[in-house]
């Protein structure tokens, strides 16, 4: 991950508006995120206390980026993917056709008596029912103009977060004084790691509820021994 800054200078003063003056304006940071997402092999060896002979391929489901100001905040208009959900439906109708048998019943009038006559026929019926299909956003915000975040999540349908982002902007920091300290880090918590692949002699002969088990726990010892407190951090300083 990668964060960088460019600083934004407020409107100077003109006497051509002397009598419509400006009103002042904080100077402000326009921040640009770089970073990539991708499966990472993993040797195990010894995690804690714990030998695992062998290795792990893994991704991430989701993550959070997470700031930390001092001396600034983003405002959350002032923010990009501001949307929590940018929902697009596609809907598709299907049709179902049936049929049922339908026997009818009218009088009989003959010659020497009266009588009923019965008649068999089918009755056609159709019914449409509408399929949607939701695609959301990867990317939305939440939390404070202090502490904003920024959460990743993975794409309808995809096993893991792929791809990067290059260099592309993420919001603007409001100066409020100096100097002005960014500090952010991506986070991320058990279930937000995916086992995608694994080597190692433990794997012979497990069946799959033992192989879940197994790729929780070794999940959590990833989780304490690799990944956390963070598995990336930037800071920034404006003076």
């Amino acid at each position: 991950m990668e964060l960088d800054g460019n600083s934004v200078k407020p409107e100077k003063y003109s006497w051509l508006k002397f009598f419509n003056p400006p009103q002042t304006a904080n100077e402000q940071i326009t921040l640009y995120l770089t970073i990539n997402f991708n499966e990472q092999w993993e040797s195990l060896g010894i995690i804690g206390i714990v030998t695992f002979p062998g290795r792990v391929k893994f991704g991430l489901k989701s993550g959070e980026l997470k700031f930390k100001l001092k001396n600034g905040e983003i405002p959350y208009e002032d923010r990009q993917w501001i949307t929590p959900l940018d929902v697009e439906i596609t809907k598709e109708r299907q049709e179902q056709k049936s049929s049922k048998n339908k026997i009818g019943l009218e009088p009989s009038l003959a010659s020497d008596k009266a009588g009923i006559k019965a008649s068999l026929g089918t009755d056609k019926t159709e019914s449409k029912t509408d399929k949607f299909q939701f695609n959301t956003s990867q990317i939305s915000t939440k939390g404070s103009r202090e502490n904003p975040v920024w959460s990743f999540e993975v794409e309808t349908g995809a096993p893991i977060l792929k791809g990067m982002l290059g260099k592309t902007e993420l919001g603007t920091v409001t100066v409020t004084g100096k100097p002005c300290y960014v500090e952010a880090t991506f986070e991320v918590s058990r279930q937000d790691i995916k086992v995608t692949n694994s080597e190692g002699p433990w794997l012979k002969e497990l069946i799959p509820e033992v192989r879940a088990s197994l790729d929780i726990a070794i999940i959590t010892l990833l989780l304490k021994h690799k990944v956390q407190p963070y598995l990336s951090r930037v800071e920034l300083q404006y003076v």
